[in-house]
């Protein structure tokens, strides 16, 4: 498998990994709202080698399938009523029906409801941030904005001039807070909603994983 591969499939390497430590037996479920999990196994992800490393598994988003999911608003305001719920019950089906009973959550700081949901059923639960540590502080920062009067509770800039999210780091204008970069002022509203979600989300999380070092942003992670 190329590097390409591995890319576009990295719960295949980290089913590997589990797979391979001894005297260890993981099962790996990657769960996906069904859209994406139509594109996922269209790409013969269950017919290859990984096919006994994990299994991919969707759960609905909330939206019919001939509504348009390329309306951002709608379908974050729809996922964040539905999903929690519809992960409940799948979590309650697998530990019936599996010999493995579910054991740790790892999800997308974007997923903040998804820790909640695992702290609810006592399983271990770990969140994953691809993008910057600069991103995720801001994101972790969103109650201490509102409550120096920087945002709305809505999560929109209230004041015009630099601000400093710490000590450390660089001068940020409020107005280039990742949530609020999208065009129109209901989807960036129906977002910081997935932003408070995330930092209620990381009180409860055992492990949080980030792609960076000191050396790439020494000001966040100082």
């Amino acid at each position: 498998m190329d590097s390409r591969e591995k890319s576009q499939f990295p719960a295949r390497q980290a089913a590997s990994n589990y797979k391979q430590r001894k005297n260890q037996a993981y099962e790996v479920t990657v769960v996906n709202i069904a859209v994406t999990y139509k594109q996922v196994t269209s790409n013969a992800l269950e017919n290859d080698c990984y096919s006994d490393l994990l299994r991919s598994v969707s759960i609905p988003d909330g939206l019919e399938p001939w509504e348009d999911r390329t309306e951002i608003c709608k379908l974050t305001l729809s996922i964040l009523q539905t999903m929690p719920g519809k992960l409940e019950e799948l979590i309650v089906t697998i530990n019936k029906e599996d010999n493995n009973k579910m054991s740790c959550i790892i999800a997308d700081d974007c997923m903040g409801w998804a820790i909640k949901v695992a702290k609810k059923m006592g399983i271990s639960r770990a969140a994953v941030w691809p993008a910057t540590f600069t991103m995720l502080t801001s994101m972790l920062s969103c109650q201490k904005l509102i409550d120096g009067g920087i945002i709305n509770n809505n999560g929109i800039p209230l004041i015009q001039h630099m601000i400093k999210l710490s000590e450390t780091m660089p001068l940020i204008k409020p107005t280039n807070l990742w949530w609020t970069r999208f065009e129109d002022l209901p989807t960036s509203e129906a977002f910081f909603e997935v932003v408070k979600e995330a930092a209620e989300a990381s009180r409860l999380t055992e492990w949080h994983l980030c792609r960076s070092t000191t050396e790439l942003e020494p000001g966040a992670l100082c």
